[in-house]
């Protein structure tokens, strides 16, 4: 949704531009991903 409205080609783009921006990203992924796949809280 976020490079939709940023009007970018793909989602790629988007996250090659942006990741650096949020580093704590993949470790928040990774939870809510662990969280949602194994339960619990």
């Amino acid at each position: 949704m976020i490079s939709e409205r940023l009007g970018h080609a793909n989602v790629a783009i988007t996250i090659d531009t942006y990741s650096h921006v949020l580093p704590a990203a993949d470790e928040a992924t990774a939870h809510t991903l662990a969280t949602a796949i194994l339960g619990g809280s």
